[in-house]
């Protein structure tokens, strides 16, 4: 159980959970925290065909966003 602690992917998993939770009360209105700190998010943010398809459905932003941090 000690070793979990020392591992990148459960800091990540809980900074995931942290930034999905503070866009969802509302304190990340802009979402620089998601998408902005986010390399993979921020390019797919960048292609028109996927802001349409992600923005249709504001819950696959948060998804995506925690997935990333976890990968």
């Amino acid at each position: 159980m000690k070793k979990i602690y020392k591992t990148f992917t459960f800091y990540f998993v809980i900074i995931g959970m942290i930034i999905v939770i503070l866009n969802v009360i509302g304190q990340d209105d802009m979402n620089i925290f998601m998408i902005g700190l986010n390399p993979l998010l921020n390019l797919l943010d960048n292609s028109k065909v996927f802001r349409n398809f992600m923005n249709s459905r504001s819950y696959l932003w948060h998804i995506a966003s925690f997935i990333t941090n976890v990968l």
